[in-house]
Parts: structure tokens; sequence; C-alpha cells
């Protein structure tokens, strides 16, 4: 949510040295969650690095200017990336501390890349994320119905699919896809803005 509303700032969304400080501090927050909330770093991340090119290729610009306006940007994904390293090191050191390495506590084989439960995580009726939370079913149309009649969000509802589709992938991937004694899909719990927006479009 918090990454959202740069977007709606000025200079078209553009990301300010504060809000990406921010940005990069609640990204290692996610991360001491859970690991795979990771993923959502991506999109501030490719705001920065599409910000970038911009300003690089602005051919009506000095190139003084634009070089200026490109270190400026560099500046705040370090900042970005320092936030969240930072933020997370705590559960960093506490692992090297435990195993020896920088590694999460799951042992080798626990996630399979290359053998993802994608049907069953997402209708099994042990902890499938359609069968436990049904009023899913009305969040496809919903973002389809964004995607082909909302220019203006198709960018952002894409970007937000396109991680979600990540999330179910690594997922899909972990051993204990189901989440053992869990009840119901607990590890797509940051997944609710994406889901939210699908339910609210429809």
């Amino acid at each position: 949510e918090r990454g959202l509303r740069h977007r709606a700032g000025q200079d078209g969304g553009d990301l300010r040295l504060r809000h990406a400080a921010i940005l990069g501090a609640l990204g290692g927050l996610c991360l001491l969650m859970r690991t795979q909330q990771g993923v959502w770093l991506l999109l501030p991340g490719w705001d920065l690095l599409t910000r970038f090119l911009r300003v690089l290729g602005q051919r009506s610009a000095a190139l003084r200017d634009r070089l200026r306006a490109a270190l400026a940007v560099v500046g705040r994904a370090a900042a970005f990336l320092l936030c969240a390293v930072v933020t997370f090191a705590p559960q960093a050191a506490l692992w090297v501390h435990y195993y020896g390495r920088l590694r999460p506590p799951q042992k080798p084989g626990h996630i399979r890349w290359g053998d993802p439960a994608i049907v069953e995580l997402l209708f099994s009726t042990r902890a499938g994320l359609f069968p436990w939370v049904p009023i899913l079913y009305l969040v496809v149309p919903g973002l389809l119905w964004l995607l082909l009649r909302r220019a203006r969000a198709r960018t952002l509802v894409v970007t937000l699919c396109l991680v979600f589709l990540a999330q179910i992938y690594i997922n899909a991937a972990v051993f204990d896809f189901h989440a053992s004694w869990s009840f119901g899909p607990r590890r797509f719990t940051e997944c609710v803005v994406v889901l939210a927006l699908g339910l609210a479009a429809l």
C-alpha cells in the first residue's frame, strides 16, 4: 500500500529519497516475516530502474542535467537497498549464528524449482487458494475487467499480477505448499492488495 502511494505523487510518481528509504525499511520488515515477500521489492526496484533509464534518455535536457538527475536516482536506489539490508540484518545475523552461513532454516530440497505444485496450490482441498477462500473466484474477472476496460490502471494491474504470479510459483515450489497444519493459504496474506483490487473492480 505504501509502495503504491508514490505513484500518485508529483512528477509522475517519481520515487523520492524519503519514499525510497521508507520502502526499503518496509521491505526489510517483510523479509523478516517471510523471505518470499522479498519479491515485492521488485516493484520499487523496477520504478527506480525505469526512472533511471528515462532520465538518461531525455534528449531535450543537457548532458550535465541528465547525469545529475541519474545520480539522484542512483542515490535513491542506494537508500532503498541500504534500508532493506539494515532492517533485515538481525535475521541474517541469526542465520549465520545458528547455521554457519547466510541461509534460511529449511533443509536442502525444501524448494523444488523444477516441479512446482501449481494446480494443487490453487485448487487442492488441502489449503488450496480457491477452495479455502472461494470469494477469490471473483478476483480473476475483476482483474481482467481492469486490464480490458481501464487503460490508466493497466500498468499497475500488470505489474501487480506479475508479482502475484511469481508468488504463486514460489509457494508452489515449496515442498509443503499447503503450509502443513496451517488453516488456509496463509502464505498469501501479503497478496491481499492484488486480491482486493480485483474484488473492488468487479
